[in-house]
């Protein structure tokens, strides 16, 4: 926000890309008044695991959320910390990239249990 008010822009747009979403959702909160409009491609939600659950929809939401951490973001840590090993992997051939995409978006997606999207 110094930088765009430095260069001389008044207003302008941000896009936050997963970890950015959370950055770009505080940017917007401290500087509203400049920030005319933003893209997220994720939802930032505080996780709030060590909150305790005040009903049975909050048990339930941590209880998916729980098992989301635990089973659904180790390639944040595989990604994070041995990026060129999975990139060389990934991109040895198309074999082996697509099961790694489709699992992707089988989690990442509304789909009711169908991966190719038939009605």
């Amino acid at each position: 926000m110094k930088l765009m008010n430095y260069l001389g822009y008044k207003n302008h747009f941000i896009q936050g890309v997963d970890i950015g979403s959370f950055i770009a959702s505080i940017m917007s909160n401290k500087d509203p008044d400049t920030i005319r409009s933003m893209y997220l491609n994720m939802l930032p939600l505080p996780r709030g695991l060590g909150k305790s659950p005040e009903n049975k929809a909050e048990e339930m939401y941590y209880l998916k959320l729980k098992n989301f951490i635990l089973y659904e973001t180790g390639y944040q840590q595989l990604q994070g910390a041995k990026t060129f090993t999975l990139a060389y992997a990934l991109n040895a051939s198309p074999v082996s990239l697509s099961p790694y995409i489709s699992e992707k978006i089988y989690t990442w997606t509304d789909h009711d249990g169908d991966l190719f999207f038939k009605n």
